[in-house]
C-alpha cells in the first residue's frame, strides 16, 4: 500500500505543544494507570520524541509499525496494520489532550475546587459542598494578587453559590443571581480587552482594527462611560488597547504606565509581564519611529521590571532584555549605572551566554564612552553569537568602531556582510518593521561612508547635507537613529 507520511498529522501537531523541560511529567502522566493502561502508547510517545522538536525528518506510519511491533519487518505492512497505528495514534491525542487539561487545572486551584463542588453537588452532598465553597471564597480574598483569573475564580465561586442557593432554596433566586453576573461580566470584559490588545499588537496596520474585531466599538463606549467603576487591571488594559488602536496613543501609555506603577503589587508576575511587554513593546516602535524621549520611559519599564523578576525565567533573565535594557542606559548617558547592571546581572543569564553577552554589552559601553581602541579590543573578545538580534547588534557595533576609528575598508565590508545577513533567512525572520529598520541604517551608512571617508576632499553640496539629515530625522523606522545624526552633523563641521 501507499506510505504516507504523519508529519503533517495532528498528532504532530500536538506533539510540538510539549516543551523539552514537560517530557518527564507528560511520561509520568502516560505510565499512570488510573489515565492510561496500555503500554504501546507510551512507547510511541517515546518514539515520536526522537524526532522533536522540529519534526523535519520523514515519518511514516509503517515505520512506526515497525520500530514499535516487528523490528525484525516479517510482518508485512497492510490495512490492518496501518489501523493499529491510527488507532494508536488516535490515543495518544486522546491522553495528550487530558494531558494538557490536567496541566490547566493544576495551575488554576480555584477551577479544581469548583469541580469538585459541582460533584459534591451531583451527588446530593449539599452540606459538604458549601462547606468547601465557603472555604474556597476565603482562599481567593486572601490571594495578594488581583488578575483576570482572580475575576474567573470569583465567577467560578459565585455561579456555584447560586446553584447551590437555588438547590437548598436559601433565598429567591433574583437576589442571589447578581453576584454572579457580576463576576462574569467583569472577567469577561478584562479578558475581552486582553486579547484584543494581542491581536492588535500583532497587525501591523491598526487602520482596519475596529471593522475587524468583532463588539470592539460598544466595548470602548461601554468603558469609556464606567471606567472608574471597573477595577484597575481592566482599567490599564484598556488604556493599552487604545494606546494600540490611536496613531499616537501617548496620553493612554502614560495612563497605563501610572496605573500600573502605583498599582503594581496587585499584579500576578503573569500580568507584569504581559503589561510590561505590552508597554515595553509601544515605546521600541517610538523610539524606531525617531521618538526618542520614549527611551526615558523604557528605561523606567525595564529598571523596575528587572528588579521585580518580571521577566526572569528558571532563574534566568532573558539576554535580549539584558542587552537592549543596557543599550537603552547608554543611549540616555547611564555609563556608570550601565556599567553596575552589566556586573550585576552577569551570572542571572543562562550559562551558554555568561560570557558572550555581558562581553558584547561592555563593548558598547566602551564605544558610548567614545573609546574607541578599548571598544575594538573587547568586540574582539566577543564569543560566536547565536541569536540574530545579538548577531545584529554585533555587526553594527562593528561598523561603527571602525567608522570612528577611521578604518572605512573594514566598515564598508561589514556593511556588506550586514546587507547580505538582513537579506538572507536569518535576517527574514525579523519581522519586516524590524527588518527595514535595520536596512534603512544600512543604507544611509552606505550613503554617509564617503563622505566621512572623503569630507576633507569633497565638496559636500549643502542641499545634499540637509536632505540627508532630514530623510534620516524623518524616516519613520531607523536604528542608530542618533549616531547617524551625529554623523552627519560631523560632516557638516568640517566642510
Amino acid at each position: 500500500m501507499e506510505e504516507k507520511t504523519v508529519n503533517s498529522s495532528r498528532l504532530i501537531k500536538y506533539l510540538k505543544l510539549i516543551r523539552k523541560e514537560e517530557l518527564s511529567r507528560v511520561m509520568a502522566f502516560l505510565n499512570s494507570p488510573f489515565f492510561n493502561t496500555r503500554k504501546d502508547v507510551a512507547d510511541l510517545m517515546r518514539l515520536m520524541w526522537k524526532y522533536a522538536p522540529d519534526f523535519k525528518r520523514s515519518l511514516y506510519r509503517k515505520d512506526i509499525y515497525h520500530k514499535l511491533f516487528d523490528p525484525t519487518k516479517n510482518v508485512t505492512f497492510t490495512a490492518k496494520e496501518d489501523n493499529k497505528i491510527r488507532n494508536l495514534m488516535s490515543r495518544l491525542i486522546s491522553l495528550l489532550e487530558a494531558y494538557l487539561v490536567q496541566t490547566k487545572q493544576q495551575d488554576h486551584p480555584i477551577w479544581k475546587k469548583r469541580l469538585l463542588v459541582d460533584s459534591l453537588i451531583e451527588r446530593k452532598s449539599h452540606e459538604l459542598a458549601i462547606q468547601k465553597l465557603d472555604a474556597s471564597k476565603q482562599q481567593l480574598k486572601a490571594e495578594p494578587h488581583i488578575n483576570i483569573q482572580t475575576f474567573y475564580s470569583d465567577f467560578l465561586l459565585e455561579e456555584a453559590g447560586f446553584y447551590l442557593n437555588v438547590l437548598t432554596r436559601q433565598r429567591a433566586p433574583t437576589t442571589i443571581a447578581r453576584p454572579a453576573v457580576n463576576s462574569l461580566q467583569i472577567y469577561s470584559i478584562t479578558n475581552l480587552l486582553f486579547y484584543y490588545c494581542i491581536d492588535v499588537n500583532q497587525m501591523r496596520n491598526t487602520s482596519h482594527v475596529s471593522s475587524e474585531l468583532n463588539f470592539l466599538t460598544p466595548l470602548t463606549e461601554y468603558l469609556r462611560e464606567n471606567l472608574e467603576k471597573v477595577p484597575v487591571v481592566t482599567q490599564i488594559y484598556y488604556n493599552i488597547l487604545n494606546m494600540l488602536l490611536d496613531r499616537n496613543g501617548q496620553e493612554y501609555f502614560k495612563q497605563a504606565l501610572n496605573l500600573v506603577n502605583e498599582h503594581l503589587e496587585l499584579f500576578t508576575l503573569s500580568d507584569r509581564r504581559h503589561i510590561y511587554g505590552f508597554l515595553n513593546n509601544f515605546c521600541a516602535g517610538k523610539i524606531r519611529g525617531g521618538e526618542s524621549d520614549f527611551r526615558k520611559y523604557r528605561y523606567t519599564i525595564y529598571d523596575t521590571s528587572i528588579r521585580q523578576l518580571v521577566w526572569t525565567t528558571n532563574s534566568f533573565i532573558p539576554p535580549h532584555h539584558y542587552v537592549i535594557h543596557s543599550h537603552n542606559m547608554l543611549l540616555l548617558g547611564k555609563f556608570e549605572e550601565t556599567q553596575e547592571f552589566i556586573s550585576e546581572y552577569a551570572d542571572k543569564l543562562p550559562l551558554a551566554q555568561k560570557v558572550s553577552i555581558p562581553q558584547l554589552c561592555l563593548t558598547m559601553l566602551h564605544f558610548h564612552k567614545e573609546e574607541y581602541e578599548e571598544a575594538h579590543s573587547q568586540l574582539i573578545l566577543i564569543p560566536k553569537l547565536q541569536d540574530y538580534l545579538f548577531v545584529l547588534f554585533e555587526k553594527i557595533l562593528s561598523i561603527q568602531i571602525f567608522i570612528e576609528k577611521k578604518e572605512f575598508f573594514l566598515a564598508e565590508s561589514n556593511l556588506q556582510s550586514l546587507q547580505g545577513f538582513l537579506r538572507s533567512g536569518r535576517g527574514r525572520n525579523l519581522s519586516k518593521t524590524i527588518q527595514k529598520g535595520y536596512l534603512n541604517f544600512a543604507s544611509y551608512t552606505t550613503r554617509l561612508l564617503p563622505y566621512l571617508q572623503f569630507g576633507k576632499l569633497a565638496k559636500l553640496d549643502q542641499s545634499l547635507s540637509i536632505k540627508l539629515s532630514l530623510e534620516i530625522k524623518t524616516s519613520p523606522t531607523l536604528y542608530e537613529r542618533e549616531w547617524l545624526t551625529k554623523s552627519v552633523d560631523k560632516i557638516n563641521i568640517r566642510k
